[in-house]
């Protein structure tokens, strides 16, 4: 910066105008807008059959996002969505009463997934296992995997990138793309 403000003296530029400029640039260089985002390399998104989709703070805006993230997956019709109402206190609280002990339950089968999808009632979707927890929050998306219960994927977004964007980014990840 100095060696900036003292070539600006020598073309007899005012100084106070090069500050600015300079502040100016720096502010355009930052990552406006950015996603930043996580896929676990052991996990892939295909492995994600049927998901949960949750609220991560108990605030009215932030279930809305949550409810707005859930029915965008579920028109995607590119994943199935179950809905699991509740209040948990952290993230692990809400992981082990949303998904299955795998010792307990047998595996779904395509057959009774299809059967989840065309239930008009929900009935069968309220009782089905989940492969994953979808995690919202303002500016977070968080796909946390029922076998593991580690983050297989994870995307957040500055205040600028809306939880739309956030989603799509999901969707991408689920159908077996590759990062953004």
């Amino acid at each position: 910066m100095a060696r900036l403000v003292s070539a600006a003296r020598r073309a007899g530029a005012a100084v106070p105008g090069v500050v600015i400029a300079a502040a100016l640039a720096a502010g355009c260089l930052h990552p406006y807008g950015k996603v930043s985002e996580f896929q676990s390399p052991k996990i892939p998104g295909s492995r994600f059959q049927t998901v949960s989709v949750i609220a991560g703070e108990s605030d009215h805006n932030t279930i809305q996002i949550a409810a707005r993230v859930r029915d965008s997956l579920s028109a995607s019709k590119a994943i199935n969505v179950v809905n699991r109402t509740g209040r948990w206190v952290d993230e692990a609280g809400a992981l082990k009463e949303i998904c299955p002990d795998s010792t307990a339950r047998p595996a779904t089968t395509d057959s009774s997934r299809a059967a989840i999808a065309s239930d008009s009632t929900g009935i069968l979707a309220s009782m089905a296992p989940v492969d994953g927890v979808v995690i919202v929050w303002w500016n977070r998306i968080s796909l946390r995997d029922c076998r593991t219960m580690v983050v297989a994927y994870d995307a957040t977004g500055a205040a600028q990138i809306g939880v739309d964007e956030l989603t799509r980014n999901l969707l991408h990840y689920l159908k077996g793309g590759g990062g953004h």
